[in-house]
């Protein structure tokens, strides 16, 4: 049986990308690089989008969303059946993916909210939104 590593020390290292920080990485586990957590923001943007037309989709407002960070998108409770979402009209309009009222958040890392269509069922049915800015 061969010898035991002894006083192994764990070096962390600073990967450069298309990022505008540089990301921490520390650590040597099963699956390799283990990222560093992510730097909390000072603060968070929330909104409501609702539907006035169902079958006709609507954009989210723009929103910014900080690179490593995502949107949440929750059906208004209390209110909806089903909201639809997409990544263009057509394709909210054709509802292919739905959220439903009591479903947990869906969380969407993309740029910028207004990345994000959604259609509804019933009138003023829409989803309600936040992300740390």
């Amino acid at each position: 049986m061969g010898k035991r590593p002894q006083g192994r020390t764990v070096t962390p290292v600073l990967v450069v990308n298309d990022c505008p920080q540089p990301v921490l990485v520390s650590g040597c586990g099963s699956g390799g690089i283990i990222p560093v957590a992510t730097p909390n923001r000072a603060t968070f943007a929330v909104d409501r989008t609702l539907v006035p037309t169902p079958g006709t989709a609507v954009r989210l407002a723009a929103q910014a969303i900080p690179d490593g960070f995502s949107v949440k998108l929750t059906a208004l409770a209390g209110r909806c059946k089903k909201v639809y979402v997409g990544p263009s009209k057509a394709a909210a309009e054709a509802h292919l993916y739905a959220i439903m009222c009591g479903d947990d958040p869906l969380p969407l890392q993309v740029k910028n909210t207004n990345a994000i269509w959604i259609d509804a069922d019933r009138v003023n049915d829409g989803v309600e939104w936040v992300v740390e800015v």
